[in-house]
């Protein structure tokens, strides 16, 4: 089982508490070196009412079963927000191969605003700073990263009036198809730039490529995001369109600002 970077770590903790002092000291001429045991990552879950703000842990280190759960605890008093990762729980029935321990805390509808934000190790090593949420992105600012480390400080919002997906294939053959559904796409939709940076399903980077951040199991792909203020019954008539014109070999993946998979 490959623990040895959580076990360390713990052993700090334990020697904190049995000392009775935190680990983060207030004495200059100590330093207390806490190894990174969590990614933390910011996402945000779309939604045909509210979008709700998610953030995703995982262990740094693989366990040994891939259903490993990280317990967690995660409150709000008044404007600031209190999350801590607490201890890495083994499953009761193993799911084969290795894999990370996973949690998602659900955060959820935040107003525009500045935020406190402690991100905390068993509400004993203290990550202290900043959320800010605004229209246009989301961002951590913390004053230390000890035992974390933050995968994504900044996290931009899907604009309203997006729909973004794929179109993949196996075979080469179907890049004619392929393309044939992005020009109609474009006939009820609008092509627009976009800021580079994650989006927490994907991400723009600075060629203006999208990277999805899971697979999409095909070889090839043409992957698409376009402004669209249309009826959703239009998306609806044309990916079933194709679809029915190409019901093998093809994918037709089609997604909205709500979340609405087409």
């Amino acid at each position: 089982m490959k623990k040895s970077t959580y076990r360390l770590f713990f052993v700090i903790l334990t020697a904190s508490w049995l000392c009775g002092c935190s680990v983060k000291s207030d004495d200059p001429g100590i330093v207390v070196d806490i190894p990174k045991t969590f990614y933390v990552d910011l996402f945000e879950q779309l939604d045909t009412l509210q979008r709700k703000l998610i953030f995703k842990a995982s262990s740094i280190e693989a366990q040994d079963c891939k259903n490993y759960l990280i317990s967690h605890t995660y409150h709000r008093q008044n404007g600031t927000l209190f999350l801590s990762l607490n201890e890495i729980l083994p499953p009761d029935e193993c799911q084969p191969g290795e894999g990370a321990a996973t949690a998602d805390i659900e955060v959820g509808y935040l107003v525009e605003g500045m935020y406190g934000l402690e991100v905390n190790l068993k509400n004993t090593v203290h990550n202290i700073g900043t959320l800010t949420v605004n229209d246009e992105y989301f961002e951590i600012q913390l004053d230390s990263y000890d035992g974390i480390e933050l995968v994504h400080s900044r996290l931009l919002r899907i604009p309203d009036h997006t729909v973004w997906g794929y179109v993949g294939y196996a075979q080469p053959g179907f890049a004619g198809p392929a393309m044939e559904f992005l020009h109609d796409l474009e006939l009820i939709a609008e092509s627009r730039p976009y800021d580079p940076g994650y989006y927490g399903y994907f991400t723009i980077n600075v060629a203006d490529e999208i990277v999805y951040s899971q697979s999409t199991g095909h070889p090839y792909t043409n992957k698409f995001m376009y402004q669209f203020d249309g009826n959703g019954q239009d998306l609806i008539d044309l990916i079933g369109q194709y679809r029915n014109q190409y019901p093998d070999g093809i994918d037709f993946y089609l997604v909205d600002d709500q979340g609405i998979v087409y």
